[in-house]
Parts: structure tokens; sequence; C-alpha cells
């Protein structure tokens, strides 16, 4: 019976050995990196990451798609904190909705994002079934933890003021107002605002809302498909009693704005401003979320 149990012992020593030998440093690696690949999230970070957190590629999956995804990580802030996005809906055609990209500065919009996913989380059906809807409630988490002044609240932990940092008339000094902001040392210098045109691109948004506060009014993007911007800030403004506001401001031309970015690229993308620093507008915003999710994006009609 010694005999029999001591050979018990050594043959799954040796299948042990053997699955090591077969996985090793390789086999890990490889596993860490499809992870890696499937959650754009660093390898620092799985170990500490739900399994929610991660988030796989539109076309990994071969099992159906889940209604409701997230948080995940896109990427990281100048000072590495993560920024999160959510996924609602599996449909072919998808759309995003970003808040706090002028952090604390503008917090009631990080709120306000954060109450869609609150409430779409628990009614995933809202979402047409055509649809895919991102939210990232909190663009600039630098500037949600700093304050909520203009200086820092506003701005990244590297004092840029990220909607001035896009690929769009891009300077390296632009303005807030009467005020002089820095655009950073080159288009999408940031690491947040790369992090950004990195998701927007992958994952084919076809319109974007970024929300700020605190004009009450809504701005459509220049550029390549511009008119398709303005008929969605139109619509909006025809539901909520926004004002609309023109495309350049006189005394703010934009430069290195995300929505213009976008707009110019071929994604009609829209600025909905609150009315003030403190309130989220929420029965003003469940209807823009509604006409932004029905509407159909009108084709652009021949230059003229």
């Amino acid at each position: 019976m010694i005999a029999n149990r001591l050979k018990t012992s050594l043959i799954i020593v040796v299948l042990f050995g053997a699955i090591h030998a077969v996985m090793g440093c390789g086999g890990s690696m490889t596993l860490l990196a499809n992870l890696k690949g499937a959650a754009s999230t660093p390898l620092h970070d799985l170990g500490a990451t739900p399994a929610a957190m991660i988030s796989p590629s539109p076309d990994s999956a071969s099992t159906p798609i889940p209604a409701v995804e997230g948080p995940w990580v896109i990427g990281y802030s100048s000072l590495e904190v993560p920024i999160h996005a959510y996924r609602i809906g599996s449909g072919p055609r998808a759309r995003l909705i970003v808040g706090g990209i002028h952090g604390g500065y503008e917090g009631n919009t990080i709120e306000l994002v954060q109450k869609f996913v609150d409430v779409l989380i628990e009614n995933p059906e809202s979402v047409p079934s055509q649809l895919t809807l991102y939210l990232i409630p909190c663009a600039n988490p630098d500037g949600a933890a700093a304050g909520t002044d203009r200086i820092h609240g506003r701005m990244n932990g590297n004092l840029v003021d990220l909607n001035r940092n896009w690929d769009y008339r891009w300077q390296p000094i632009s303005n807030h107002g009467p005020w002089t902001v820095s655009g950073g040392s080159a288009p999408f210098s940031e690491p947040e605002t790369a992090a950004l045109r990195d998701f927007i691109l992958e994952r084919e948004i076809e319109a974007a809302i970024f929300y700020h506060s605190a004009w009450g009014a809504v701005f459509p993007g220049s550029g390549q498909s511009a008119s398709q911007a303005e008929a969605l800030a139109l619509l909006v403004v025809e539901h909520t009693g926004y004002l609309y506001a023109p495309t350049d401001i006189d005394w703010q031309p934009p430069t290195g704005n995300a929505t213009d970015w976008l707009t110019t690229n071929g994604i009609p993308s829209i600025d909905i401003e609150l009315t003030n620093h403190v309130d989220i507008d929420w029965d003003i915003n469940w209807e823009v979320l509604q006409v932004f999710l029905g509407w159909d994006i009108p084709n652009e009609g021949p230059e003229s």
C-alpha cells in the first residue's frame, strides 16, 4: 500500500512539472499580454483590477456581449489617476458622452454623466438595440481632485487645459474668456486627451456630446461634418430651451477644442453647457439623452 501511495505521488509531481514546463514564463506573459490588449489596462494595474473593469475589444468576444459593462480603465491622467469608461448596449453603432474634461471646475458635469451611468445600468433597455453608448464621467481626474477653481480645478496635473489640447487650430497658449491658459506642448501632448482620442477612434464613435458648465448653451463642433453637428445642436436646443451658440466666439476663438477635432474628422459632436456650476439640470438632460439616442445622423449634402 505504501508503495502504491508513493507511486501515485510521483505521478502527480511529474504531471505538475510537465504543466509548469509547458506554461513557463512565456505562457504567463502571453496570458497577461492578452489581458492587456483586451482591457486597455496597464499590466501593473491588472492585479488590483476587478473583472468588471476589464473590457474586451468589441470584436474579440465569441459569446454574446452583455448589455452593461464597466467601469474599465481607458488610460491615465498626468498624475497617473485612472480614467474610467462604461458601456451600455451592444449595437453596431457607437456614441459617446463625456463629462469632467475641466475637472472640478465643472464638477457638476461629472455628477451628471455618472447619474446617466447609474440610471442606464438599471435600465439598459433605454439604449436602442442598434446603438452602443459609451460614457466617460470624468475625463480629467487630476482637476477633479484639485478643487473647483479655474486655475487648478479646470486643468490637469500639468496645468494644461485639456479642451485646448486637441489637434484643431492648436496653439501652445490659448484662452478661457479673458484668461490665458496652456494648450500643452503639442496637440495630444497630455495623456488624457491621447487616451480619449484613441478610445474614440478604436471604438469607431459616430457622434459625441461633451458636457461643460456654465453657459446654459449648446455649441456645435466646427469642420468637416459641421452641418451634422449643427443639426444635433439645434435639435437639443429645440427640446431643452438651452441657447444655441455659434461655432466661433470672437473673444474665445476655438483652438484645440475636442468637439471641433471630432467634427473635423467626420464625427459630429457638440458641447452642452449646463446652466451653472452646481446643478445638473437632470430633467433637461435626461431629455437630451433621449434626443441623442434617437437622432438619425443626416447625410452631408454636396459642398457648395
